[in-house]
């Protein structure tokens, strides 16, 4: 019985030569440094040099920074000080696009009788933007969850104070009081 051979065997046997390993060794070799080579002298005229690109923060932390900034302002206009405010987020914001669902039935006959296949097809709505491309329609975009809460500001010691600013940082964020934390700062 002859043997057949596929192209794996063939492979394999190729590389199972001393002489032909040295070689496929020396071009992987020369095409790993021609790929090194080829990053350092590309000119990409498009992008800019590092020095001029800026840090540009996450929607998340700008929304987090801005509704500390209106908390911290709440609770400075209750105790007549500045106040610092940190807040966590559960999690960003989350879209919720338009979607058009079609459900189509294929009936079959079979020796059993009528079989009815139901299949269906959720695709989103394109629209066209502003800018020439085409993009999901956005139904609902839904602002993320605070998690919690910590506010030190001076005289929040105080107990009337410390729950004016709790029940004021609950209804500005809707949230409960066990996500609350108001302390005064040591000092």
């Amino acid at each position: 019985m002859e043997k057949k051979t596929n192209g794996l065997d063939k492979l394999f046997n190729i590389f199972k030569s001393e002489k032909n390993s040295k070689w496929i060794l020396y071009i992987g070799f020369i095409g790993i440094a021609a790929i090194l080579l080829s990053t350092f002298f590309s000119s990409n005229d498009n992008s800019e040099p590092a020095i001029h690109q800026t840090y540009q923060p996450s929607g998340k932390q700008v929304y987090t920074e801005l509704l500390e900034e209106r908390v911290a302002q709440i609770v400075s206009e209750i105790t007549g000080s500045e106040a610092t405010v940190m807040i966590t987020l559960q999690s960003s914001t989350e879209n919720i696009f338009a979607e058009e669902l079609r459900q189509s039935d294929d009936i079959t006959a079979n020796q059993h009788g009528d079989a009815t296949r139901t299949q269906l097809e959720q695709r989103f709505i394109i629209v066209n933007s502003p800018q020439g491309g085409q993009t999901a329609l956005l139904v609902t975009e839904l602002a993320p969850l605070v998690r919690g809460v910590v506010v030190v500001a001076k005289g929040a010691d105080n107990p009337e104070v410390n729950r004016r600013i709790t029940n004021a940082v609950m209804t500005a964020l809707d949230v409960t009081s066990r996500r609350v934390s108001v302390t005064s700062p040591i000092g």
